[in-house]
């Protein structure tokens, strides 16, 4: 897949965002392996444009896990879809009109400083929690 294939899936992307509204198949030609997949993640980024508050690792399932070789996948939490809890039970949970969404209860981990390395384990992890928290997150998309 070419640059301009990869952007103009990007810009799509982007564009249903800012939109909030759906789309009935997936806008272009499938990613054909994960580097390609992480090239539209990072086009789309660039589009949609608004700062980051995290990462969230997710899971490749079924026939995607068996193409890529993969069964976990690393997307952005943007700063504005973050909302802190309201106690009283009013917390919003918007979906976009004809798209996915789902509540998924999360372990949100805080990373104070991590070194960057590729052989991580959960040892090696532990010191560079900050903080745990529980969250919900609002898995959706266009």
């Amino acid at each position: 897949m070419n640059d301009e294939a990869i952007r103009a899936v990007a810009r799509t992307f982007a564009e249903k965002r800012r939109a909030a509204t759906g789309f009935d198949a997936f806008p272009g030609a499938m990613p054909a392996d994960l580097a390609t997949a992480y090239a539209m993640q990072a086009a789309a980024m660039a589009e949609w444009d608004r700062p980051l508050a995290g990462w969230k690792i997710g899971r490749i399932a079924g026939e995607l896990a068996e193409q890529t070789g993969e069964n976990r996948f690393v997307g952005p939490v943007f700063t504005d879809s973050v909302q802190a809890a309201d106690m009283a039970g009013s917390t919003a949970f918007p979906a976009i009109p004809a798209g996915f969404a789902a509540l998924e209860a999360e372990l949100v981990a805080v990373v104070g400083n991590a070194e960057s390395r590729d052989d991580w384990t959960a040892e090696a992890c532990a010191p560079a929690i900050a903080a745990w928290h529980i969250g919900i997150e609002v898995a959706g998309s266009p």
